[in-house]
């Protein structure tokens, strides 16, 4: 599309919005990711009485997961690096539908966790990936929508995932075929999405030049400010190695320790979360599907808002780091609180 430049007179070719398409696509990646994740949670209640699997192993099997994961978290992000990153969910994605598959014919506990392991590994590039795409196709002050859009596809794929294991379950005769539709779900979304991730601004053939310009004049600005900032903190825009400056950043620490924090609540909700309402409560698959849909739901929405009024935020503050800085702190007394009532609650 085109508009007429009231000082020239002439055309004027508008951008595209493909970098947002772009973001549509990790959000509904990042939602049937969560799925593969969440499944397992809430048809776990089944598993373990049709298998005979005791807390304890249960517990393994839950943890198993993260073993793969967070193995291969460094390696995927030097792989992101190298390597075109849509393209590393692309080929990472169909792994998380193929060992979904596999997991519905698995009848032991020790090819539960192995599988289970390997799904980690597979889903373990999404998020570098992801957070990689982000200074490829947006400028600094989208990032926050950007970033919502990325993480609130976990809050919305573990919404779905309970309701739609309880439509497969009721379906396809059990857990069994409840693991492998969701795993050929997976494999068709990925595919689906494949003409939008596949590409990098420059090479899109969906990508218009005026898109390409305002994101070149974006990134040269931002690269810009980023070297006046390093040359004014230490004199030099270059000290230090990459891994060096990371080991010795108060910051780069901070926000290890505070998401290990921020994971403790999320993933324990999400594993153990389907487990409590059944045994203590009694809420059946259908039950649980509801229960987590709404839990869920509700995060996505704190997250569309919260990435929207960060990005004004920054827009508007001299310092934006000090509205990240006085952000974190207020969020993590926000998700205490509703963690003891949680503890607290009788019914």
């Amino acid at each position: 599309m085109a508009s007429i430049d009231p000082k020239t007179n002439t055309l004027v070719e508008k951008p595209t919005n493909v970098r947002w398409q772009v973001f549509i696509a990790i959000f509904i990646l990042c939602s049937i990711n969560y799925v593969d994740r969440a499944v397992i949670s809430v048809l776990m209640p089944s598993i373990q009485s049709d298998l005979g699997f005791s807390p304890e192993m249960v517990g393994v099997i839950f943890s198993a997961f993260f073993w793969g994961y967070v193995l291969m978290q460094i390696p995927c992000g030097w792989l992101c690096d190298k390597v075109q990153p849509g393209k590393v969910i692309v080929g990472t994605g169909v792994l998380w539908g193929v060992f979904q598959i596999i997991t519905g014919f698995i009848t032991s506990s020790t090819l539960f966790i192995v599988v289970r392991a390997l799904l980690g590994v597979s889903e373990a590039p999404i998020y570098p990936a992801g957070g990689k795409l982000q200074s490829v196709w947006l400028t600094k002050n989208e990032r926050g929508k950007g970033s919502a859009l990325l993480d609130s596809g976990s809050a919305v794929g573990n919404a779905i995932g309970a309701p739609l294991c309880a439509l497969f379950v009721a379906f396809l005769d059990g857990w069994r075929g409840a693991l492998m539709a969701a795993g050929v779900l997976t494999i068709l979304v990925v595919i689906a999405c494949k003409p939008l991730m596949a590409h990098t601004p420059e090479n899109s053939p969906r990508c218009n030049e005026a898109e390409r310009e305002y994101l070149r004049k974006a990134f040269e600005e931002e690269d810009a400010e980023s070297m006046t900032a390093a040359q004014a903190e230490d004199g030099t825009a270059s000290s230090g190695t990459t891994l060096g400056k990371y080991l010795t950043s108060r910051s780069f620490w901070s926000l290890c320790l505070g998401f290990g924090a921020y994971d403790s609540f999320w993933y324990g909700l999400m594993t153990w979360g389907a487990l409590y309402l059944h045994a203590t409560h009694g809420l059946d698959i259908k039950g649980l599907g509801g229960a987590i849909f709404v839990i869920y739901m509700i995060g996505v929405l704190g997250e569309i808002v919260g990435g929207t009024l960060t990005d004004k935020w920054r827009q508007n503050a001299a310092d934006s780091n000090k509205i990240m800085r006085r952000l974190f702190p207020i969020l993590g007394i926000c998700i205490a609180i509703p963690m003891y009532l949680l503890s607290a609650a009788t019914n």
